[in-house]
């Protein structure tokens, strides 16, 4: 595979885990709360993306994302299972 090819599945790859990580978000189906896990594959697939073309901004950006995307994981996923609160959030 050439490298723009590769580069190019890549840019999907992120793309469409990201827009499935803001789908299970905005439909609140059974899974929402996997939204972070696929929020957090995307960035790493953007950040793999803004290696391979050189944009600082977008590694930056990413990284940044990366954390938010481990806030809401943390919040929305870990605190629930390990207090035995139910993940459904009604304080939103």
């Amino acid at each position: 595979m050439s490298e723009l090819n590769m580069l190019s599945v890549v840019e999907w790859l992120a793309a469409m885990s990201g827009i499935t990580g803001a789908a299970l978000l905005a439909f609140r189906c059974r899974w929402y709360s996997m939204a972070w896990v696929m929020f957090l594959i995307s960035n790493v697939f953007w950040i793999i993306y803004g290696i391979q073309i050189h944009s600082v901004g977008l590694i930056i950006q990413q990284l940044c994302f990366v954390v938010t995307s481990g806030i809401g994981l943390y919040r929305w996923v870990w605190i629930p299972q390990n207090e035995g609160i139910q993940t459904q959030r009604t304080d939103i």
